[in-house]
């Protein structure tokens, strides 16, 4: 959408079917991510946190991240490397150092510290995740916060991982006084044990479905939390 007085058209299938394809399934996707999205969203009301950020955020320690001008971290997991030039079907990018990462489209993994040319095709911006990272998805893409779907937990092994998942109403300001909960979830990568901790805070929804994946691996756990502490074995 163009922000401030333009003669643009707002409307997707104003540029063709093929832009109107694209866009759609990029809403579909972020509204599939918006339990992660809202939760760095609640980080940022109740901490002051940083969503989108330089590289140099998260990989201090490694020079060749402060040249990279047009990548950015969203959130602890994903690395953003937009095609910033018309026309252009491929483009440099830097993984940085400390861990390995994964394509988010493919499934394939590089290892940090070094420079790849990705070639998306039109529709696929080159995209990336961390290891050890921890993706809550929405199974569906009917509205906002809907927490009468599914929850898919993608975990992304390699290292161990955390993320506390930041949940409220989404329509009042009740969150303001408190109302309002974390739901812990913890990867250990050696013993492959994920841990759905117990509810903190005021806002308690019914029993929720989670479904619990272990990226790379034909690993889906299924389970019914109430609130309560829940170990699983992911192997």
């Amino acid at each position: 959408r163009y922000p401030g007085d333009t003669k643009a058209p707002n409307e997707l299938w104003a540029y063709g079917p093929e832009v109107q394809r694209i866009c759609t399934d990029l809403i579909k996707l972020r509204y599939r991510l918006l339990p992660y999205i809202y939760t760095l969203s609640g980080k940022v009301t109740h901490e002051h946190y940083t969503p989108m950020r330089l590289l140099a955020f998260d990989f201090a320690y490694d020079q060749n991240v402060l040249d990279c001008k047009d990548q950015f971290m969203y959130g602890p997991a994903l690395l953003v490397c937009p095609v910033l030039e018309a026309g252009a079907t491929s483009r440099s990018v830097y993984l940085p150092q400390g861990c390995t990462w994964v394509d988010f489209w493919t499934g394939a993994i590089y290892q940090g510290g070094t420079t790849i040319t990705a070639e998306p095709p039109l529709d696929k911006m080159p995209l990336f995740v961390k290891s050890g990272s921890i993706i809550p998805y929405y199974t569906s893409v009917e509205k906002n916060i809907n927490v009468d779907v599914p929850l898919e937990i993608h975990v992304f092994g390699g290292e161990n991982a955390s993320f506390n998942l930041y949940e409220d109403d989404g329509e009042t300001l009740k969150y303001k006084n408190g109302n309002y909960s974390i739901i812990p979830f913890k990867w250990n990568d050696r013993t492959k044990e994920f841990i759905v901790g117990e509810r903190i805070g005021d806002y308690a929804v019914k029993d929720r479905d989670l479904i619990i994946k272990l990226k790379g691996k034909d690993v889906i756990k299924r389970i019914k939390y109430s609130g309560k502490e829940i170990k699983v074995i992911l192997k």
